[in-house]
């Protein structure tokens, strides 16, 4: 949100006619975003609140008496409001205790005026299994989730009572699983339409797209022939952007005033079985590999017109008598044979090349170093420990030499950031769409994230001390990591409809999706682009004859089968779906297609 005078205003009246409280107190705890723009922008939150036309004696510094209290509950009781001791509690704090300074209680205040209010629930395992049953009358969710929001106590009873929510669940008669599975789908619509608004709106829209002129301009002074092959492989987020902003690539060229239709003229070529036989035949006698990785690298266009012509390279390499079989036996023995296991020699050797060069020996950093290396230590010393005194160094010293740098590297950051210097860099990346979940703040803003763990407690307070919804940012990891699940789920019963036998999850230390015969490891993964995001390559390949990751999502659509890395074979799903019969497929096909529906939903907009 851009914050300004006149925006502090406006919020302050819509928070105060929606029924809060204007004391600090209270708006720090809900609206604390509003609070800290006001103190920028007004100077104090009494300035603030007088600038909004409001009178800050009347409304803050309430005097209060027996008499103004009992006034103000009736005030309270006439707009609708709910007088559980949780709900004024929550939404009228300074009015609850001073019913609690003056009467005693809330309760024995309520009855001043002959009303009734339900004091504490003393809870116990019949209680508990009645307050389920008549949370779900209300027409209530039953999930977790929610009932964290709208009932705490009947969650913290459930579980104390019957050591797990699941089991208070299946004992008042329901089904767990399907409460679950109801309870990601109510979490999936959970984003806020106020969020989507924003980002949907004219305004913003327009705003991109004049961002977005600008790059292409830019772009056009330094490269003459912006063809789609230079945006995917220079420029693909800014491809990505013009898709979602203008409908297509070509529409947002022509608001920069370049003929695209001229540019894919220029750079088309018209590809057939002969075209394609010819320069298969060229590649071959300059004496190129003619294996599938080194084709999608070097001649990605050749392969893409083989795919679309001749359904596969295979296919393509078999018009001219080439024996696919042969080259990936070719490929598979050079990986073979170039196959490094370091030896303790090497790996003590690795050890004191870092020291000379002045570095920690720490998990952390031999990881940046050589994350094979960290893993050598291991396999070759059974720890990390182990192979740092075989170096002839004190691991202890190591650590506390890690532990003093990291003391420094928070000493800047204590330096460096305070509460408010931490929301207004929040609210920044947030007006620039940048991504705000945990782990990627973490990952590219170190600094920030650190800042917040020291000045706010953690990243989720400082998001929410910012006046957002962090459970909306969360969301789409939610999302990402549910379709996952189904897209393993459905390679589970692919691969068993395939005939390839396998163990899940199957290794002593690591953690592979597959393990299948002759220590070939599997992995599944929802999109290729995401695989070299990952850790998964670096993790398991030193430790497994082949890794294949399986995906569904291939880059433009292609259907691969590539290896990389030496001994890391990329595979599409759909190639697997090929192998079985024809009426197997549909069933996969379709279940992709459903998956697909689901990711789509927030990564369209």
């Amino acid at each position: 949100m851009g914050w300004s005078i006149e925006k502090v205003h406006q919020e302050i009246k819509l928070f105060y006619d929606k029924g809060e409280e204007l004391t600090p107190k209270n708006v720090r705890k809900k609206y604390s975003g509003l609070y800290y723009a006001a103190i920028r922008h007004c100077d104090s939150w009494e300035k603030a609140v007088n600038g909004a036309g409001l009178i800050y004696e009347n409304l803050v510094i309430q005097p209060w008496t027996a008499e103004k209290v009992i006034q103000e509950i009736k005030n309270v009781l006439n707009k609708g409001e709910d007088l559980s001791a949780k709900n004024i509690r929550d939404k009228y704090t300074s009015l609850f205790n001073a019913a609690r300074r003056y009467f005693g209680s809330w309760k024995e205040a309520c009855e001043k005026l002959g009303l009734e209010v339900e004091g504490r629930i003393r809870w116990d395992n019949e209680r508990v299994i009645k307050e389920i049953k008549m949370f779900h009358e209300r027409g209530e969710s039953l999930h977790s989730r929610n009932v964290q929001r709208k009932n705490l106590p009947l969650l913290k009873a459930g579980k104390r009572y019957f050591e797990s929510w699941d089991n208070a669940l299946s004992i008042a008669g329901f089904d767990c699983n399907e409460i679950k599975k109801k309870g990601r789908e109510e979490g999936f619509n959970l984003r806020s339409k106020n969020t989507q608004a924003k980002y949907t709106s004219e305004d913003f829209v327009s705003e991109q797209r004049n961002i977005i002129v600008k790059e292409i301009l830019e772009l056009h002074k330094e490269v003459d022939l912006l063809s789609h092959e230079y945006l995917v492989k220079n420029k693909s987020g800014l491809l990505h952007r013009m898709r979602r902003y203008f409908g297509s690539t070509t529409k947002a060229m022509n608001a920069a005033d370049i003929d695209y239709e001229e540019i894919k003229k220029i750079n088309s070529i018209k590809w057939n079985r002969k075209k394609i036989s010819s320069e298969i035949l060229r590649i071959k006698e300059n004496n190129e590999p003619l294996n599938v990785s080194y084709i999608i690298k070097n001649h990605r266009n050749l392969y893409r017109a083989a795919v679309n012509h001749l359904d596969s390279w295979e296919n393509a390499l078999g018009l001219l008598g080439i024996d696919y079989d042969k080259i990936k036996r070719e490929v598979l023995e050079s990986v073979v044979a170039s196959r490094t296991l370091y030896p303790q020699e090497f790996v003590v050797s690795e050890l004191r090349k870092m020291k000379q060069e002045g570095m920690i020996l720490s998990k952390k950093h031999v990881t940046q170093y050589n994350s094979a290396l960290l893993d050598a230590c291991y396999n070759r010393f059974g720890s990390l420990q182990n192979a740092i005194e075989e170096a002839g160094y004190d691991y202890d010293e190591e650590l506390e030499f890690a532990r003093e740098e990291w003391l420094k590297q928070q000493m800047k950051v204590q330096r460096k950031w305070t509460k408010e210097k931490v929301i207004d860099e929040i609210l920044n990346l947030h007006k620039n769409d940048i991504p705000l979940s945990n782990s990627y703040i973490k990952h590219n803003y170190q600094s920030l994230y650190d800042g917040a763990n020291n000045w706010v407690g953690s990243w989720s307070e400082a998001v929410t001390a910012a006046g957002l919804n962090y459970n909306e940012i969360r969301e789409d990891r939610y999302k990402a990591s549910y379709c996952g699940h189904l897209f393993e789920k459905l390679v589970d019963e692919l691969l068993i409809d395939a005939g390839l036998g396998y163990e899940k999850y199957h290794h002593e230390r690591w953690n592979p999706d597959y393990v299948l015969q002759n220590n070939i490891w599997m992995d599944a993964k929802l999109s290729q682009w995401t695989i070299y995001e990952s850790k998964t390559i670096e993790r398991y390949k030193e430790h497994c004859r082949l890794l294949t990751i399986v995906y569904m999502r291939g880059r433009r659509g292609e259907i691969g089968d590539e290896i990389i890395k030496g001994k890391v074979r990329l595979l599409s799903v759909y190639k697997l779906i090929k192998q079985l019969p024809k009426h197997k497929q549909k069933y996969y096909i379709d279940g992709i297609r459903e998956i697909t529906i689901i990711l789509n939903e927030y990564e369209s907009w």
